[in-house]
């Protein structure tokens, strides 16, 4: 267990200690790469490049960070709303009163799910707009690349827009096949997690008591964090072999040796796909 995970829950199980014990697959989230999860994530798109840009090259990058400013802002407001919407905060405020009520396991999933169900809707919002978020990236940053590729490798132009679609289609399989093995530790160690909430409190500050139900955690969620492990590596492995074949196939559609690349860009638009590395 994290040492986050641990002091939120030594903390006196308050509502940090649910954020990190109720919210987030424990132990493990840290397994799960954001660049993996989160397909749509983005980095500067410039390298340390010491010749300077073309007036094309300029465009793209100017255009790449535009996309980028966009994302993060639309992301940011729609997760400002979700925190102050009346139902969130009205759920949190419960489920802190019923954590400090809290007893026995059944106590804490009983507060957990029931904060789970309170911000349902507001959740699926929350969701909603970071998707349309993405998606306009999405277009946004294929649109120019799309651009770029009709001025600087118009032969090449339509295999690189196959290689950029084959490789977004990996990405958001990944990134969906990850969130679903997620949910499914989140959902298969619920009731060890209320275990260990409910030991620490009982514990009382004992760190002997403590030590022992952090032990008695890992030991009741092992085989859970093996499958889920087990699924984040078939996920990726998944992944590359996507992206081996996207590769192929543009080498065979352009002539090409390798993938598509835009050597004065930071990994992660360096090959075009718009994903790769993020």
């Amino acid at each position: 267990m994290s040492g986050l995970i641990r002091r939120a829950a030594v903390a006196a199980v308050t509502t940090t200690a649910v954020v990190a014990l109720g919210m987030v697959a424990p132990a493990v989230a840290s397994a799960v790469p954001s660049h993996h999860s989160n397909p749509h994530a983005v980095k500067s798109h410039l390298k340390t490049h010491s010749a300077p840009l073309t007036a094309t090259q300029q465009t793209l990058v100017t255009a790449l960070a535009a996309d980028k400013a966009a994302y993060r802002s639309a992301v940011h407001a729609a997760k400002a709303a979700f925190r102050t919407d009346a139902s969130v905060v009205a759920a949190k405020a419960a489920r802190e009163t019923a954590l400090a009520a809290a007893v026995t396991p059944a106590d804490f999933v009983a507060a957990l799910q029931a904060y789970e169900t309170a911000v349902a809707t507001a959740k699926g919002t929350l969701d909603t707009a970071i998707q349309a978020a993405a998606d306009a990236l999405w277009a946004a940053d294929d649109a120019a690349f799309a651009a770029y590729d009709a001025v600087t490798t118009p032969a090449t132009a339509a295999a690189r827009e196959t290689y950029r679609q084959a490789m977004h289609a990996a990405a958001l399989t990944r990134s969906g096949a990850d969130k679903a093995a997620e949910a499914t530790f989140y959902t298969n160690t619920l009731q060890a997690r209320a275990q260990f909430l409910s030991d620490v409190k009982a514990a009382a500050g004992n760190e002997t008591a403590i030590e022992a139900a952090e032990a008695a955690f890992h030991t009741a969620t092992a085989t859970d964090r093996a499958t889920f492990k087990a699924a984040l590596t078939a996920d990726e492995a998944a992944f590359d072999a996507a992206k081996a074949a996207a590769v192929t196939a543009y080498m065979t559609a352009s002539g090409a040796t390798s993938a598509p690349t835009y050597p004065f860009l930071h990994h992660g638009h360096g090959h075009g796909d718009g994903h790769e590395g993020r």
